[in-house]
């Protein structure tokens, strides 16, 4: 049922194009602003197998198609999903109307009967959830929301879509296997908030895509494409109303989540609507339009364009391979990007950044506060304390287990600790959460001056400060308020019965409520800060100093929350 031709096909924009195991590239129909006509209904294949071969001369095969196929004559603006066992692919023809199934090793056709809700609009996508085989289609159904087709029983059923995604158009549609998600990217009309949005076939939500460094534009009539085992995303071209076709290569690491942007390719070759695919370390570029705004659009230049991923050079030599290294370590992921967040129906959920700083902020407190909590016990267990001998019982400090440690056994050294990446619960384990900035703090003498830090030390008393527990990076903004005024009770009590001239205003109420906003008394020149009557020396002077310190800090990340 094939035929090797001598010419290759026509170059068009708008085409239907798949890639199925990085094998064969299909490209289908289409439609010509030359001399060749409006709409074509060829069908090539592109052999990915060979080793080798150039721009000049890409070993293109043509298909027929059998007389009993009722094909219509103008298809272009369509679109082609692929099975999850590579058997298949099928062609979803929008305008007029149409659903063909393709079975590759037999080279035969079967048409499908048409979903009665299929969108009668072109430049629509569809994509394959490989878990399931469940075909997806945003803006498909009914002009309303995205359609769920399954192959098994043939439905077609709407599925949950944010306001501002009817009629979407010209987008790019991808299924991220690392992500086990959907990306969606661009449409018409053009948004004004996160370009990239990702799509939980298992939860059924839309999430804005959180990324960093040189995150593409908004454009229209990309293409999009996964490479290497997932582990990458090659977003190319495009247009906007007011910017002509682009010939920009945007490359995500889905692995930690950081575009990165490729130059060098002559301006003159940006091109929209246009087919793109992946075989190894090569990215293909074929066909597509030219638009200008206020012009006519024209065909894009008939040469193909690769670029070689390993080398990041743009080539006119295919050759089959890959550098892709299933064992590579992770880079890690970045930092939450600010517009990270749920989409619900109609509506992105934003973090606010002012509650990562506070939480930072609230950890590093507990962990001094730690230190603060073990120097003193070590010097209690040291020396002998209000003419008790050693032996008498001491109140023992409240801290949390898991934060003690032996001045003999100090902790091992651990990475960095990021708070924005939020890992799950399962997942931690204490040796993660080290915090690195505090792991050069000098050695301090006894009994604490906060004016100085310097001179003879104790060699005993180099502080050792622990990890963090897992449960600390669990805990909400309002989670670490509570404990921090905790912190600062407890610690008022010991100075209360530790002294007949307590260092502190008995009328200060050091449970804050957790009201609205989670506001907590305060004012210029720290009002709320517990008043030190007298300086004291020794355990009084240091819980002093702990309490101003504890009630400074609940106040900054008060004042991180508020804003």
């Amino acid at each position: 049922m094939a035929q090797q031709s001598s010419l290759p096909p026509i170059t068009v924009g708008s085409m239907a194009y798949t890639t199925v195991n990085e094998d064969t590239f299909f490209m289908q129909g289409g439609v010509s602003y030359g001399p060749a006509g409006p709409t074509t209904n060829q069908f090539y294949t592109l052999d990915l197998t060979q080793p080798t071969w150039t721009t000049m001369n890409p070993p293109w095969r043509a298909r027929v198609y059998p007389e009993s196929l009722n094909l219509i004559a103008r298809i272009n603006k369509h679109s082609i999903s692929v099975s999850p066992d590579k058997q298949n692919i099928t062609f979803w023809v929008a305008y007029p109307g149409m659903v063909l199934n393709y079975t590759i090793a037999t080279d035969t056709w079967t048409q499908v009967p048409k979903p009665s809700q299929l969108t009668s609009s072109g430049d629509l996508h569809a994509e394959t959830d490989p878990r399931t085989g469940l075909v997806y289609y945003p803006g498909g159904y009914n002009n309303v929301s995205m359609g769920v087709y399954n192959p098994a029983t043939q439905s077609f059923t709407p599925a949950t879509s944010p306001n501002g995604f009817v009629n979407d158009r010209f987008y790019a549609f991808v299924w991220s296997e690392v992500r086990n998600a959907l990306i969606f990217y661009g449409n018409t009309p053009i948004r004004e908030t996160n370009p990239f949005v990702e799509y939980s076939t298992s939860s059924n939500k839309w999430t804005a895509l959180p990324a960093t460094g040189d995150i593409p534009p908004y454009r229209r009539r990309s293409c999009m494409v996964p490479a290497y085992n997932g582990t990458k995303l090659l977003l190319f071209g495009g247009d906007s109303s007011n910017d002509p076709s682009s010939g920009s290569l945007h490359i995500l690491d889905v692995r930690n989540m950081i575009w990165s942007k490729v130059t060098g390719l002559d301006p003159s070759l940006g091109r929209s609507a246009m087919a793109c695919a992946v075989s190894g370390d090569n990215f293909i570029v074929w066909g597509g339009i030219r638009f200008i705004p206020g012009g006519t659009p024209q065909d894009a230049p008939g040469t193909m364009l690769i670029y070689n991923i390993h080398t990041g050079a743009w080539t006119d030599t295919f050759t089959r391979g890959t550098h892709f290294e299933p064992n590579a370590p992770n880079p890690g992921p970045p930092g939450k990007d600010e517009n990270e967040g749920e989409m619900g129906r109609g509506e992105i959920k934003s973090n606010a950044a002012a509650i990562g700083g506070g939480v930072a902020g609230a950890l590093a407190v507990i962990a001094l506060v730690a230190f603060f909590v073990m120097r003193r016990r070590r010097q209690a267990k040291d020396t002998p304390e209000n003419g008790h001998g050693s032996g008498e019982y001491h109140q023992k400090d409240q801290i949390i287990p898991s934060m003690e440690t032996s001045r003999d056994n100090p902790p091992s050294p651990s990475p960095p600790f990021d708070i924005y990446s939020q890992p799950k619960l399962e997942e931690q384990n204490s040796a993660s959460y080290a915090l690195p900035q505090y792991n050069a703090m000098q050695e301090y003498k006894v009994g604490f001056d906060s004016r100085s830090n310097t001179g003879a030390a104790n060699p005993q008393l180099v502080p050792f400060i622990p990890p963090l527990p897992p449960l600390l990076s669990s805990l909400s903004p309002q989670d670490h308020i509570q404990q921090l005024q905790h912190q600062i009770t407890d610690r008022q009590e010991k100075l209360a019965s530790q002294s007949p001239n307590p260092q502190y205003d008995p009328s200060f109420n050091s449970e804050i409520p957790l009201g609205e906003g989670f506001r907590s008394p305060r004012g210029p020149q720290g009002a709320g800060v517990p008043i030190s009557k007298s300086s004291g020396v020794g355990g009084n002077s240091e819980l002093q100093q702990q309490i101003n310190f504890l009630q400074a800090e609940l106040n900054r990340l008060q004042a991180r929350l508020d804003s």
